[in-house]
């Protein structure tokens, strides 16, 4: 074996680039460990305060929080308009064990929702830049019905949401769809929210 290539971000942190930070917190059950990721602007200040944008994809299919970092991402573009970016896999998402999966099972209303919260509460410990009064929350598909349902039932957290293109058909306050879950077969056509 030997070395191809070696990385050397020396240039790129002199422009004050900052690699996503890793930060875990207790969930919902005050037990159970959420894993999730801070990026903040290029032109950091700690002394200033930050709105906070959660970028969310609560699905038992996947999970959201990326393993490795890039030099440039959506995130990172929403960030270097002056917001701090986080991504949070709450319970519901997979890639631990079934019962933290389980969570969500026919039940995609919750979204992880409560364990988000717990994991925002908690970051500030150490970042009083981050603004909690200022929180909002956006996604695609199935993380845009997560990002209406922290609208809908933790309105008094998140204060504002962006969604592209929501899976709302035959959507119920449980947060099933009309057929138990989504792409199960019985949806045949779309029924509107319910």
């Amino acid at each position: 074996m030997c070395v191809l290539e070696r990385a050397d971000t020396a240039a790129l942190l002199t422009t004050g680039w900052r690699p996503p930070e890793r930060f875990v917190a207790k969930g919902r059950d005050g037990t159970t460990d959420i894993h999730g990721i801070l990026i903040v602007p290029t032109n950091f200040d700690s002394t200033r305060r930050y709105p906070v944008v959660e970028h969310i994809y609560a699905s038992p299919y996947g999970a959201f929080v990326p393993k490795e970092w890039a030099v440039h991402s959506h995130d990172r573009e929403l960030a270097e308009l002056g917001f701090v970016v986080v991504r949070i896999d709450g319970m519901g998402t997979s890639h631990r064990s079934k019962a933290f999966r389980d969570v969500c099972w026919k039940n995609l209303a919750d979204a992880g929702l409560p364990d988000r919260i717990a994991w925002l509460r908690a970051s500030p410990a150490g970042r009083p830049w981050m603004d909690l009064e200022r929180v909002g929350i956006y996604g695609g598909s199935a993380g845009g019905q997560s990002a209406l349902a922290a609208l809908l039932w933790h309105g008094d957290f998140y204060k504002a949401a962006a969604i592209v293109a929501a899976m709302t058909t035959g959507w119920t306050r449980s947060g099933r769809t009309s057929s138990g879950w989504p792409g199960r077969s019985g949806r045949t056509t779309p029924s509107g929210p319910t």
